[in-house]
């Protein structure tokens, strides 16, 4: 009786494990937001200047990706979204200027929010940092 309760309970933590286990793969279906790079480093940009780069945004998942809103965190940077929505397995750009007009010799931390149905979480962030240099500082030392 004892090995009857104990093949009983057995069987039933298979059962359990084995629907959480099914469960688990059926609801990682759907798109899925990956960043070609989402640290980058402008490296010295010029005051006064601009500096652009283009980052990948790439529907690794199954199903439609829908990119709702790109926000950049400061007035200074610009994002051209190509596409806002990507096919399963496709691509489209992300074009990102920074404006260093007038900015002090220093370094700076800029982010991008980036909104979707992304199955790793509705708010992805691209994070570009560098420092801005004087152009007067630098062609004085020429």
């Amino acid at each position: 009786m004892k090995h009857l309760f104990f093949l009983i309970i057995a069987l039933s933590i298979a059962g359990t494990s084995s629907a959480r286990s099914l469960h688990f793969t059926s609801a990682n279906h759907g798109p899925l937001l990956v960043i070609d790079t989402t640290n980058s480093n402008f490296g010295a940009v010029p005051n006064r200047g601009y500096a652009t780069r283009t980052f990948m945004l790439k529907n690794a998942g199954d199903a439609p990706l829908h990119i709702s809103h790109v926000q950049p965190t400061c007035g200074c940077t610009i994002a051209a979204l190509g596409d806002s929505i990507v096919a399963p397995g496709k691509a489209t750009d992300l074009k990102v200027r920074l404006s260093a007009a007038y900015r002090q010799p220093g370094n700076f931390y800029k982010t991008i929010a980036i909104t979707s149905n992304s199955m790793s979480g509705e708010t992805s962030w691209l994070k570009f940092y560098g420092h801005y240099v004087d152009i007067h500082a630098t062609s004085a030392q020429k």
